[in-house]
This record gives structure tokens, C-alpha cells and sequence, in this order.
């Protein structure tokens, strides 16, 4: 109650706090408005219009299902390429008036033009077409709203978000490319340039005619060398410089031998075992179906398969650091390569209805095939449902491995050029015609069922070097002890580029969550120039899934935004700014206009080269030398110009003919190529030009991205 009775007392204090807290509401509400919420927050924007997180994970968890060989952070890179470039064509062709009507969007994804987007989910590797059942059914069940999981609309939300973005973009670089035009002018002007052509003596003098010891490069030289080419050395952002310590985790002897000896086990499991295939199989190797001659086996392999008898075992031999063993499980004489054609017929093995009636269809073509009724090409080209259709059926000449299993048996085991012969897969069904067969050679040729194991580090020896990492760790603690401790002992130490905040590779790190990491450490805001990481990062083998390397990591160097300091850059310009001033010193040496003369004095030769052009880039034995061209086409036939400082030393040249190339006398044709080639360039560059002018946050980095 005294409570009570000193808020009815100080109810004008009250009517404060509760306006504060009303107006302090309202404004998280606008700022949530603009820049998302706790639960769903803003990680970037293109030119104002908000990403939020929730949409950008829905999109990558379903894009991920088709690019499954990326990792996450290679994936979200392209996640977010895929936004920007979504939202810039949105809303330049906002402003145009530009859109993906309804019908439009259908027939992209089912009817006669479908997307490029939908071609690539539905493509039928087997049969090399577009599986056009599995989007009817899809239609189907759109259109009647049955059988569709939330999985399937959540993807196939995706994908039509996909679909509009790629057709927006195409209508954008459609319209802007059509709009490039090339007059005669310059009509002319390519034609000068691609057929004006010179024959040239010339002398090259090496850079490796001066010695490093002979000239100087200071820190003022290579300042001057980045402001001459201040766009390529000035941040836009802020950077990080990390140094790290690679501790690697390799096999020992111990190792090694617990290896081998566990493999001579598994050899004689190999030679009993009566399921070879599998047992192969789980154990690291395989049963492949083809037949190998000797000069493709193993090397260990080659001297001893003749004498093995089918059943035998070999191994376990080292092939590339495997410790591998092989069974002979077959020896025959196969050809090297065989000539077929073929009828396919899609049926889905799952389906039976399917299967029987494509059965029907295929007996009653052979039948007509037998009774000479009707030729093999002129049926496939109008019964096959794969791509071989057009060619009649025809695979070619084809080698083993090509075509599925099934299908090898046949043409290469099997079969021989008399009848037809009928294949079974889980896509549809064969009819086959093999028309001939080559045998360069009547040698018996070998299938092997192998098992492999690769040499790794038990996890004793996997536990030993992170106690070298943990103790290392624990006794330096700044990056100037923990570098003069590496060096003590021998550790690899290096250097990484410049990072910025969502970078994800550091250095020769592979791409992973670890480097992905120590990127986001770099840019901890508690993070300062010369820390090391307060823990090691692992990195684990791709294949075999051991740990493979621990690392150590300090920030070497904060880069603000504007030009790099030289001392972040000095070893990667230091070979380029020397080359610069041995090919001044060089220069400064050259007298006179003998090129044989100046060939002695640099031990080098006079070299011709014998159709350079006004557009050449690369030259044979010269390679790219754009200011050698130049210093060509600005120099008189039988004259000496030089000496030009290019990439690869320092070079006098000598027209010795200049062929000057008449008026162009097909003026329409060229402005035609040129403006197939000229539109082609701007439709490439036209979404990262765009961007470039663009106003794109990207704060993916401040939410774990």
C-alpha cells in the first residue's frame, strides 16, 4: 500500500517513464521496419531495399540441394551474388517498366522456352534430354494444389524467384545490347587493327642481365610504383592482415606399419570372399566393370597379372601413398572400341506399366528391323527419345566406361555385330545394333576388384601435435614471441592478402567454417594489431576426414580504407618494382641502333617475329607485350624504335615491311561481327557495371554469415 501511495504522490514521474517507454517502442518499430528485427535481422541492402536473414537462409538451404560439391561458405557467397544481381535487374527494369507476366513465367517453366534455370534442375543426364514428364506432373499438381510437400513449395518458390530474376536480366542486357551499334568509322578502324601487319627484328634483353645485387629499391620506389596504379593498391574498406602457424599432422612409422598390417588381414579376407564387389566396396575400393589391358594397370600390377590366375590376389602394393591389393576376378579378350546404334525408350524401372508398354513398343521396331521392313537409323530417328535421335541412333565408336554398365556388357563382352540385343535401365529401355567392332590386338585384358586404404595419422599422433599446438599456444601470447618462437623451431609461418569481412579464404588455407573463423576473429572488435587468436583452428582432411593441420593466428595489420601501406604489399611488388629499375638501368645502357651489336653486349640474339598486328596480345616467344606492339606500329619501316621496358625485359625492335591493309570492302558483314561481339560484351558486363554504381551494404559478417 506505501508503494501505491507513492505513485498516486509522483504521478507526473509516472506519465514520463511510460511516454519514454511508448516513444522508445515506436522508434524500435521503425528501426525494425528498415533494418529488420532481433529474429529476423537485416544482414545487407542494394541501393535501400533490405535482405533479411530468414529469406537469405530459406534460399541457400534450398540452392544448397543442387550444389552440394560447394562448401557453406562458397555456397552463401553465392547466395549472395545471386541477391544482388536479383536486385539490381528488379529494379532497373522497375524503372523500364519491365516485368515476367504470369503467362511468361509459365511457359518458362513448362511450356516450348523453358528457363535456363529449369533445364538445369530437370536435365536427364541418362537420356540427355529435359524430363518433360516430371514437370507435367509438377503442372499437375500446382494446378490442383495436391501432393505437394512444404519442402517441394519452399524449393519451388526458390526456383520461380530464379527464374523471373534470370528473364529480368536477360530482357536488361537484351535491351541495352540492342542498342549498341558499330559505325563505319570504326569499322575501318578494326579492320586497320587486325590486318595491318608487321614483320619485326627485334632484341629482347632479359631482366636476369642485370643482377638483384645492382640495383636498389626502396620503400620511395615502390610508393611511386603504387601511385601510378593507385586503383589497383586503394581499399575501398577496411582490411585485415593475418600471419599464421601451420602445424601439420602427418603419419608416422608407427603409423604407416599399423596400416600395412591391417591391409595383409584384409587381403586374405579379399581372396576368400565370395562377394567381391562388395566386399570391395567397403573397403575403400571397388569392382569397376571394365576390363583393363596391362599398360593401364597399376605399375606394381603390370609384371605380375599375367602369371595370376583369376581368383588370386595381389598386395598390398603403395600406388601415389594408397596402400592398395587387387583380385583378379576376370581375363578376356575385348575389343577397344565398338560401333552401335541405339533406340531408347524413357520408362521409369519403378514404374512397370511404363516398362512393359516401352517393352511392346521396342519388340514390335525389332520385329520390323528383322523383317526388313524398316531400316534401324530411320526408326531411331523418329522412335528414340535420347539425343543420339537425330543421328540415327548412332553412338559412334565408343570405348568402355562411356555408357552405363548394362550396356558395356552388351558391346563389349556380350554381343558382336549379328542382331539386336535388348538393355534394361533404371531410366527406359535399349534396343541395340552394334555395326562393328575393332581389335587392335588379340591380348587378354583384366578386371580387378580392388580395397584401398590411405596412409593416415592415428589419432595418438593426431592427439600428440595438438599438445604441441595447445602448449605452443599457451606460453606465446602476442604474435612477435609466437613468430620468433616458429622460426626457432622450424614452423611453416605465412602471410595472408588482405581480407575483408566476409572473406573466407585465408592464404593456401582450404575453404572452411576454421578459415571462415579466424576471418571473423580478425575482425572481433576487441581484436588488435598483433594478438594471436586465443585458440588453434583444425582443418580436416576432405577425403578422409582426419585432422590434417591445426593453425595459429595473429593479426598482423589493420588496413584502412584509401592506399595499402607499402609495407603489406612489399613483397609482392618487390620483383615487379626491380624489374622496373634493371629495365631502366638496362635502357640508360643502350646506345646506338645495331641491334646485332646490342645483341652481343647483352649475350642474346637478334630474333624476327613475322605477323605482329595492331591487335595482337599475345605474341609467339614474346607473349603479352603491349607496349612493344605499340612501339612497332609508331615506328618506321627499316628503323630501329626503342628501347621499350615490357613485362619480360627490355626490347629494341625493327619493322622490317609493314603490310597496310586496303579499305574495307565488306563493311556490312564486319559491322555485323563487330556488333555480335560488342553486344556480347556489354550483355556480360552489364549487371556488374550496374553494380559497380551501386549502393550495396553487405553485413553478412555481423550475423554468422
Amino acid at each position: 500500500m506505501a508503494l501505491i501511495g507513492k505513485i498516486r504522490q509522483n504521478f507526473w514521474f509516472v506519465l514520463i517513464v511510460l511516454g519514454l517507454a511508448l516513444a522508445a517502442f515506436v522508434i524500435m518499430d521503425m528501426t525494425s521496419a528498415n533494418r529488420g528485427n532481433v529474429m529476423n535481422p537485416t544482414i545487407g541492402s542494394i541501393n535501400g531495399r533490405d535482405i533479411n536473414a530468414q529469406e537469405f537462409s530459406r534460399t541457400e538451404n534450398v540452392l544448397s540441394q543442387n550444389a552440394q560439391s560447394q562448401d557453406a561458405n562458397q555456397r552463401r557467397e553465392s547466395v549472395w551474388e545471386y541477391f544482388v544481381g536479383k536486385t539490381l535487374a528488379e529494379q532497373e527494369t522497375e524503372e523500364l517498366g519491365i516485368s515476367v507476366p504470369k503467362e511468361e513465367l509459365r511457359d518458362l517453366q513448362f511450356g516450348q522456352n523453358l528457363s535456363p534455370i529449369i533445364q538445369q534442375s530437370f536435365y536427364n543426364p541418362n537420356t540427355g534430354q529435359i524430363d518433360r514428364q516430371q514437370l507435367a506432373q509438377i503442372q499437375n499438381a500446382i494446378n490442383t494444389n495436391t501432393g505437394l510437400t512444404p519442402e517441394f513449395r519452399a524449393f519451388w518458390s526458390v526456383q520461380e524467384n530464379q527464374v523471373i530474376a534470370d528473364q529480368l536480366q536477360n530482357k536488361l542486357r537484351n535491351l541495352v545490347s540492342k542498342a549498341v551499334y558499330t559505325p563505319s568509322w570504326m569499322v575501318e578502324q578494326q579492320n586497320q587493327l587486325q590486318n595491318k601487319r608487321a614483320q619485326v627484328a627485334y632484341v629482347r634483353i632479359p631482366f636476369d642481365a642485370v643482377e638483384n645485387d645492382a640495383v636498389e629499391v626502396t620503400d620511395a620506389d615502390i610508393k611511386a610504383y603504387m601511385n601510378e596504379r593507385a586503383y589497383e593498391y586503394t581499399n575501398d574498406d577496411e582490411t585485415r592482415v593475418l600471419e599464421y602457424i601451420s602445424f601439420p599432422v602427418e603419419a608416422t612409422s608407427t603409423d604407416t606399419a599399423q596400416v600395412y598390417n591391417d591391409m595383409v588381414e584384409r587381403v586374405a579376407t579379399l581372396k576368400t570372399t565370395t562377394t567381391d564387389s562388395i566386399y570391395a566396396v567397403n573397403n575403400g575400393g571397388g569392382m569397376p566393370s571394365l576390363y583393363y589391358a596391362i599398360e593401364d594397370l597399376p605399375e606394381p600390377l603390370q609384371d605380375t597379372i599375367e602369371r595370376m590366375e583369376v581368383g588370386d590376389t595381389y598386395g598390398p602394393f603403395l600406388d601415389n601413398g594408397i596402400y592398395t591389393a587387387a583380385k583378379l576376378v576376370g581375363r578376356q579378350v575385348v575389343p577397344d572400341s565398338v560401333e552401335a546404334r541405339v533406340i531408347f525408350r524413357q520408362a521409369a524401372s519403378t514404374n512397370p506399366t511404363l516398362v512393359e508398354t516401352a517393352s511392346a513398343f521396342l519388340d514390335s521396331l525389332e520385329n520390323l528391323i528383322e523383317t526388313g521392313e524398316a531400316q534401324f537409323d530411320s526408326l531411331a530417328m523418329v522412335n528414340s527419345q535420347d539425343g543420339s535421335a537425330q543421328q540415327g541412333g548412332d553412338l559412334g565408336y565408343v570405348t568402355q566406361g562411356l555408357l552405363p554398365p548394362v550396356l558395356d556388357n552388351i558391346l563389349f563382352l556380350d554381343g558382336n555385330n549379328e542382331g539386336l540385343y535388348r538393355a534394361t535401365t533404371p531410366q527406359g529401355l535399349f534396343l541395340i545394333e552394334i555395326t562393328d567392332v575393332i581389335r587392335r590386338t588379340t591380348d587378354d585384358k583384366y578386371r580387378l576388384a580392388y580395397i584401398n586404404t590411405t596412409i593416415t595419422p592415428s589419432q595418438e599422433t593426431q592427439d600428440s601435435v595438438l599438445d604441441v599446438v595447445n602448449d605452443f599456444l599457451s606460453d606465446y601470447r602476442t604474435l612477435d614471441d609466437a613468430l620468433a618462437a616458429a622460426k626457432e623451431n622450424g614452423y611453416t609461418v605465412r602471410t595472408s592478402a588482405a581480407l575483408d569481412e566476409n572473406d573466407y579464404r585465408v592464404g593456401n588455407l582450404v575453404s572452411s567454417q576454421s578459415s571462415r573463423d579466424m576471418v571473423r576473429w580478425a575482425f572481433d572488435g576487441s581484436t588488435e594489431k598483433g594478438d594471436v587468436a586465443p585458440d588453434f583452428f583444425s582443418f580436416t582432411d576432405p577425403i578422409d576426414y582426419y585432422t590434417n593441420q591445426y593453425v595459429i593466428v595473429g593479426l598482423k595489420d589493420i588496413v584502412p580504407e584509401g592506399m595499402q601501406k607499402v609495407e603489406n604489399v612489399r613483397d609482392e611488388l618487390m620483383p615487379l618494382v626491380r624489374n622496373k629499375k634493371k629495365g631502366e638501368k638496362i635502357k640508360s645502357e643502350i646506345s646506338g641502333t645495331d641491334l646485332q651489336a646490342i645483341a652481343s653486349q647483352y649475350n642474346t640474339s637478334v630474333d624476327t617475329l613475322a605477323a605482329v598486328t595492331m591487335s595482337s596480345t599475345l605474341i609467339p616467344a614474346i607473349g603479352n607485350e603491349p607496349k612493344v606492339v605499340a612501339t612497332i606500329f609508331n615506328t618506321a619501316e627499316n628503323s630501329v624504335g626503342g628501347p621499350v621496358i615490357g613485362n619480360s625485359g627490355v626490347y629494341m625492335v625493327k619493322p622490317i615491311a609493314i603490310a597496310e591493309p586496303g579499305s574495307a570492302t565488306n563493311v556490312a558483314s564486319l559491322r555485323s561481327s563487330a556488333n555480335r561481339q560488342n553486344r556480347t560484351r556489354v550483355a556480360q558486363g552489364l549487371i556488374e557495371g550496374i553494380r559497380k554504381n551501386a549502393d550495396v551494404e553487405d553485413g553478412r559478417y555481423k550475423y554468422g554469415f
